[in-house]
């Protein structure tokens, strides 16, 4: 009961039908980058978290390249990332050096097709000096990869459609990782990364970038089960599928 009074209240804060009501109070939750936080706008150069605990910290910001347009698909807006033609991506502050054993991360993505499409990184967590990091990429086949440091990565089976919008969850445990591309998983093993930044749209060096369009993105310092994300999943993509 308490959890349906929970629900009906974020409902009753979000009355814009065609939008994702945010997570419910978790502290594992470290960040979200909802659409909803770029109406009005046409350009961007800062997407900031709408909730989490990671807090003003987790807020992504242009430190190369032009300011991405944003989109409005079906009611939900956009960035739009466009590969090497903008040589764009986003990174967040110092959010101190956290330690991830568990790590989810679930996103809206629509990856575009055209001359600019590379395995760019959707979403990476970053560690000092890029000696650790967690990943996430579309690779050129259309399969997504999820990694934990070097030589620890994850290919799923399922590819990814061009100009279709798909729910892509990557979920590592400290033992193992699993990605989810709607309704299609594979588990497999990994590592564990201590980190201190996000990335959007970039590799860790910054110089390979996504093309790619994206409503909505979640991280969490746990390993959401196959019910969690299918739960959020009917929230993130909303009006998208």
């Amino acid at each position: 009961m308490k959890t349906l009074v929970i629900r009906a209240l974020s409902a009753l804060s979000n009355p814009d039908l065609d939008t994702p009501i945010l997570p419910d109070y978790d502290p594992s939750l470290l960040a979200v980058f909802s659409g909803d936080s770029l109406s009005g706008l046409t350009t961007a150069a800062l997407w900031e978290s709408s909730k989490g605990s990671l807090g003003d910290s987790a807020n992504l910001d242009i430190l190369t390249g032009t300011p991405f347009s944003v989109g409005t698909a079906n009611g939900r807006n956009y960035l739009d990332f466009n590969g090497s033609a903008s040589s764009s991506y986003l990174d967040s502050g110092d959010i101190g050096s956290v330690s991830i054993p568990s790590v989810s991360a679930l996103m809206a993505v629509n990856f575009k097709s055209g001359a600019n499409v590379n395995p760019g990184n959707i979403l990476s967590l970053i560690g000092l000096a890029d000696s650790q990091y967690f990943y996430a990429r579309r690779l050129t086949d259309g399969t997504i990869t999820v990694g934990v440091n070097a030589l620890q990565q994850l290919t799923s089976l399922a590819v990814a459609p061009i100009d279709t919008w798909v729910f892509v969850a990557v979920v590592c445990d400290g033992s193992g990782s699993l990605i989810v591309i709607d309704d299609s998983a594979i588990s497999g093993a990994t590592g564990i990364a201590t980190v201190n930044k996000i990335r959007v749209g970039a590799n860790l060096g910054g110089a390979i970038y996504a093309n790619m369009r994206l409503a909505h993105a979640e991280i969490y310092s746990r390993a959401l089960s196959i019910s969690d994300l299918q739960e959020r999943r009917s929230e993130i993509m909303k009006n998208l599928q």
